[in-house]
Parts: C-alpha cells; structure tokens; sequence
C-alpha cells in the first residue's frame, strides 16, 4: 500500500521544521484532544494535511457533532473493547513485556496496528516522544502545560512492541524527528 504519517502531540516537532516532510505522505493521522486539534499552529513544523483523526469512543463523546473537517476521517480505538481479536493479540503481547502502567496502551501503538493491519507498509511516528525515548521524563504534550503521568503506560514495552509491530507485519516504522 502507501505510507503514512502519524503526527502525535510531543513537544520535539517545536522547531523541527518536519510539516513539509508530514505533508508529503500519501496520509496523515493526528491525534486530537479536543475537535480544534486536528490542525496544528505552526505548519512549518506540524504540517497541515490530516486525512484522518485518531480517537477514543470517550475523546469522541466530548467533540460536538460536526467537529472535523469534510474528508477527515476517524480511526478509533476503544480501550476497553473485548471483541477486536487481532487487538487483544497485542494487549496481551504488551502485558507480558510492560513493568508498569496500565493495562492498555496508547492510542499511537494502537493506531500503528491498525495502519499495519490495514496494509500500510511505511509508517513515519512523529512527535511520539515517549515511545521514541521510553527514558524521556519530561514528555509534554502540546495541549498541558505539565508533564505527562508517566503511570499511564509502559513506553519502554510499547517502544519494544513497536518491533515486535514491525517484524509481525513486515513494515518498516520510524519514530520522528530522531533523537539528538
């Protein structure tokens, strides 16, 4: 298939000067907060191209109801679903590697399977900071002005099932911009 790019809200895209880079991918997944987030400010370093929101049923009982844009589309993920079988393969995968956190993890590794599952054989991660740098203590989003609880999730087993991610799909998976 294509590639994609899954545009996360850390703090490393601030300066990068990547939008140019985001927007050249045959798509673009971003991860709202709240409605308003599905452009960012700076398209210098955001990009401005967005094929697709990437939301949780409880993100999108909060979002009125004509909040994206024509053409946007919605990739969700519910945490709490029993029924979608290739995700429980994964949770469970992530529950025998991860030390800490809960029993679930992100919204970005679960939109990297579905990207893979879908036949996306190129996926660029940007401003995944955590999941780049499962050591990184000062993760923060661009929507807080505080830190991120790192209690959350287990970013060193969700970095180590991005591999896992890979090698299973045979996709290649980047996280942006590289670390410095």
């Amino acid at each position: 298939m294509s590639n994609i790019a899954l545009v996360g809200n850390g703090t490393s895209l601030i300066g990068a000067g990547l939008g140019r880079e985001i927007d050249g991918h045959d798509h673009v997944a971003r991860f709202p907060k709240t409605s308003g987030d599905t452009v960012m400010l700076e398209t210098a370093d955001w990009g401005l191209k967005t094929s697709a929101a990437v939301v949780t049923p409880r993100l999108l009982k909060t979002m009125p109801g004509e909040s994206f844009p024509h053409g946007v589309g919605l990739m969700l993920y519910d945490k709490r679903s029993k029924s979608d079988a290739v995700m429980r393969l994964w949770l469970n995968m992530y529950c025998e590697i991860r030390t800490q956190g809960a029993m679930h993890f992100s919204r970005g590794t679960a939109a990297m399977i579905i990207v893979s599952e879908l036949g996306f054989t190129k996926i660029n991660c940007y401003g995944f900071d955590n999941i780049r740098d499962a050591n990184n203590e000062h993760y923060k989003s661009m929507f807080r002005d505080r830190a991120v609880d790192d209690t959350l999730h287990d970013y060193a087993a969700e970095h180590k099932l991005l591999g896992e991610i890979a090698n299973h799909y045979g996709v290649e998976i980047k996280c942006l911009p590289e670390k410095k």
